[in-house]
């Protein structure tokens, strides 16, 4: 009898050992462990049991809607290939195309997978047409909504960095306001490490510099705001180079460090965003009549008319009618003209703008600034400065994709 029982126990934990094991491997099993959520056919299902767990075992595939989006891309490729009658249904071949679906996936999604001979290893050993078909499904990969944006942030540190790139080689004089909007919603995202965030925002002013002033300064305020939350943070401030492009006024340099040390004190944003916004209004100069003045040259006018009648009068029996001058608005305050010496750049852009009529497109200026060894920005932007001054407005105005010269303005200056 207890020989019985000690058979029955060990044939039963034999037996338990077992059943455990073929569930472990089910569980492991690709296939068998998504049927329902992918609604998976017999031969998915077989398909998707080929590969081998470490495949999918992973840093990356460890997201889940990582792991179902190559398990989604994984599928559309296996049925492409089965109507094209390219598929090999072998082990070896699923677990290429499974790590090959993998890594279109972590590009797409802009992380680094561990192993970075991936993309060689995978083309030298995987057919291309199978690798043609894989790339063009790509387009069928589900975007990442906003909380998925921030877990991959976050487990993949360096993320951010890659997206900034493709930010700054998109960025020109003519985007600076969508490059900025894109700017403020990649720190949003990353807004959960306060470094990262602040970082953000530090590259970002830099990158802008050359681009548009205002952009830029009002990017480094959102640095130092960031910065104005610890006591012990040193921000990096302006560099002498960059102020001098940022702040071709010294009113504007001086007014741009009250406002970083307001933000310091009182920490509120907003108000300093705006205040830079006013900073880099142009004001034009506002021109008053002197009323009295008026009046007054018009008595003296009238004086005059009246004598000159009595003289000639006097010498001539004909009345002689002297029309009256009519009254003008004395204007206060004419600006005092002051000679600039342009060097030859300057002189022959402003040539070829009179050639043109006063209008030359972004290319024409690129090329010419190109060809005489000049930058086009600071081209443009050292001939409105030369003569600011004088005619408290911009010489040179950027117009969508031109340059327009004011006409009037330069009649002004060549007259003199």
């Amino acid at each position: 009898m207890t020989f019985k029982i000690i058979l029955a126990c060990t044939i039963f934990l034999i037996l338990r050992r077992f059943l455990r094991r073929r569930r472990n491997m089910l569980i492991r099993k690709l296939g068998t462990n998504n049927i329902l959520q992918f609604k998976l056919s017999r031969n998915d299902v077989r398909s998707l049991n080929k590969i081998e767990s470490h495949h999918f075992s992973d840093h990356f595939c460890s997201i889940r809607f990582c792991l179902d989006a190559v398990i989604q891309l994984y599928l559309d490729t296996c049925r492409t290939l089965t109507l094209q009658n390219q598929w090999k249904n072998d082990t070896e071949t699923a677990n290429l195309v499974f790590d090959f679906c993998k890594y279109i996936v972590a590009k797409k999604y802009r992380c680094k997978l561990a192993s970075k001979n991936i993309p060689e290893f995978l083309e030298d050993r995987l057919a291309p047409a199978v690798q043609e078909t894989i790339r063009a499904l790509q387009p069928n990969i589900r975007q990442l909504d906003e909380q998925e944006e921030r877990r991959l942030y976050n487990l993949y540190s360096s993320r951010w960095k890659t997206d900034m790139s493709v930010l700054s080689d998109a960025l020109t004089t003519r985007n600076a306001r969508w490059f900025y909007d894109e700017v403020c919603r990649l720190a949003s995202l990353n807004n959960t490490r306060v470094t990262v965030y602040r970082e953000i925002f530090y590259s970002a002013y830099i990158n802008t510099v050359q681009k548009d002033k205002e952009i830029s300064a009002k990017l480094y305020l959102h640095y130092i705001g960031v910065g104005s939350v610890s006591d012990t943070f040193k921000y990096k401030e302006v560099s002498r180079r960059n102020r001098k492009i940022l702040f071709p006024k010294e009113e504007q340099e001086k007014e741009f460090d009250r406002i970083c040390q307001k933000l310091l004190k009182n920490k509120k944003l907003e108000p300093a965003l705006d205040a830079v916004k006013e900073m880099y209004v142009v004001r034009r100069r506002k021109i008053q009549i002197d009323t009295e003045g008026v009046l007054a040259a018009g008595a003296d006018h009238a004086e005059v008319v009246e004598l000159l009648n009595e003289y000639l009068a006097v010498e001539e029996p004909e009345t002689i009618i002297v029309n009256k001058i009519p009254e003008q608005p004395t204007l206060v305050m004419q600006p005092e003209t002051q000679t600039y010496r342009m060097n030859g750049n300057q002189e022959a852009l402003l040539r070829l703008f009179a050639d043109n009529a006063f209008r030359l497109g972004q290319k024409e200026i690129d090329t010419f600034a190109r060809t005489n060894g000049a930058l086009k920005n600071q081209l443009v932007e050292s001939i409105n400065e030369m003569y600011y001054e004088q005619l408290d407005d911009v010489l040179i105005e950027e117009n969508d994709d031109h340059y327009i010269l004011n006409q009037e303005y330069y009649q002004q200056i060549a007259s003199q």
